[in-house]
């Protein structure tokens, strides 16, 4: 019997398989992203002054060196805002992945970790926690389902969806017999 999984099920079991390589991810942006800050502060330097009075030979398209500055800070300025937004988009998913981690047990969170961020075989997984292999590939579709639960709330259906509402002590009375205007 083949098991059917939720879309939600499926994102969460990719970004769990991809963890690594998002942490990788970050690493080489933020390596992108110094080297395109050093690139516009020596541009900045450059000393980009106007000549009149050059003699022009007509009918060239070429940029001169100036230019050519100008239009490589243009471009590069316009790179960056698009590098740190998706170096944040990928921290942001991390830290998700990590705050959703936190709320399982050690036991859950060894498992996870073992299989999907060092890529450990059931067997490997099964010595190292004492369990038997099929326990563990329990225990950890039990944390994926907690995972998406917490990644993705409305993944949840019926019962095991919870919403909470807080009320701060004393607004609670302060409503009750009170008809609302409509």
């Amino acid at each position: 019997m083949e098991k059917q999984w939720s879309d939600y099920r499926n994102t969460v079991y990719g970004y769990l398989k991809h963890y690594t390589q998002f942490r990788g991810q970050i690493a080489n942006l933020d390596l992108e992203i110094q080297g395109i800050q050093d690139e516009l502060k020596s541009l900045y330097d450059v000393n980009l002054t106007v000549r009149y009075g050059e003699k022009t030979a007509g009918g060239f398209n070429e940029l001169s060196a100036m230019e050519r500055v100008v239009v490589r800070k243009q471009t590069i300025e316009k790179k960056l805002p698009v590098l740190m937004a998706d170096r944040q988009r990928i921290a942001s998913l991390i830290q998700r992945i990590d705050n959703a981690m936190l709320s399982l047990g050690e036991v859950e969170r060894s498992i996870i970790r073992m299989k999907f961020m060092e890529r450990q075989r059931w067997l490997n997984i099964s010595l190292e926690t004492g369990y038997s292999e099929r326990r563990c590939q329990d225990i950890a579709n039990r944390s994926v389902n907690d995972i998406t639960g917490i990644l993705f709330p409305e993944s949840m259906v019926g019962q095991q969806m919870l919403n909470f509402i807080f009320i701060e002590p004393g607004h609670a009375q302060e409503n009750v017999g009170n008809p609302v205007d409509n």
